[in-house]
């Protein structure tokens, strides 16, 4: 009689198995890790999207007109919509008698919420933003939209306000990425062209240029913090029209003027699109 039992070990084939398995069970739920983080960063952005957009709101309800933008060296909407959004102690510390573009330490205060946690460049550069506000069709003094350099009511937006853009997204300019590219187009006369025209001369625009956008969250220059509706999300953007744009599958979270949100896929209709960007162009939108 033996004195001692011999123990079975593992045999090679079974390390194998065991390895195939955990491979294969990675493999199914790694993808459905991946969507569910996506998902959960698209979320935080619409929740973002609409804060911005109710403070909106709330500026106007206060002051009777949403705020100005597009002026060179004078303060984003974003700035002035901090008293809106509980950075009262921020907005006092703007000098607005100044060049709003010279106050760079204040601009790395950026609020969280004026990043999209699924754009890695808008999170790690302090001074960006991805929350533009709708200036409607593409040139720099005939604006159709809801934020212009002059003051617009809330009575001017004729179109609806449950049918007019106010906020949408954007990815700030990055040498490295052709997707944030401004692209340089050509075309004769003068800057106040047809629609249909801004958006065909981008579109056949062969030459990017090193412009700047989306990279000074405290500046409201045309383009720094407005984009308009001349092509759909995710088109390219050019010298005279700034186009929605995100890292989202297929799409933009977009901010209406009665502080709805909704996920405006990159295949919507032109028309439909151009249509929603203006406050009182009487376009008929049935659905998008």
């Amino acid at each position: 009689m033996s004195c001692c039992s011999v123990r079975r070990g593992i045999s090679v084939i079974e390390v194998v198995v065991v390895i195939s398995i955990i491979g294969l069970l990675l493999a199914l739920i790694l993808p459905a890790v991946m969507a569910s983080r996506r998902t959960a960063r698209r979320t935080e952005c619409l929740n973002n999207t609409r804060q911005i957009a109710l403070a909106m709101n709330e500026y106007a309800a206060t002051h009777d007109v949403f705020p100005t933008a597009g002026i060179t060296q004078a303060a984003s909407y974003l700035v002035k919509i901090l008293p809106h959004i509980d950075e009262l102690n921020l907005y006092e510390k703007f000098d607005f008698n100044a060049n709003v573009a010279q106050q760079l330490p204040l601009a790395e205060d950026r609020p969280f919420y004026f990043a999209c946690p699924s754009d890695p460049i808008g999170n790690s550069h302090l001074r960006a933003a991805n929350y533009f506000a709708n200036m409607g069709w593409g040139n720099r003094r005939g604006s159709t939209g809801v934020i212009y350099n002059r003051h617009i009511r809330p009575e001017n937006i004729a179109d609806g306000i449950s049918n007019t853009a106010l906020i949408s997204e954007f990815l700030p300019t990055h040498p490295n990425d052709p997707r944030r590219a401004t692209w340089a187009e050509s075309f004769s006369g003068s800057i106040y062209r047809p629609v249909s025209q801004i958006a065909s001369d981008c579109l056949s625009a062969n030459n990017s240029v090193a412009w700047p956008r989306g990279t000074l969250w405290t500046l409201g220059a045309y383009g720094n913090t407005t984009y308009d509706h001349a092509l759909p999300p995710n088109t390219r953007s050019c010298m005279f029209t700034v186009n929605a744009s995100s890292l989202h599958e297929n799409g933009v979270n977009t901010a209406f003027c009665d502080g709805s949100v909704r996920y405006i896929n990159d295949s919507i209709d032109g028309t439909v699109w151009q249509a929603i960007g203006t406050r009182a162009g009487g376009e008929a939108v049935d659905s998008y």
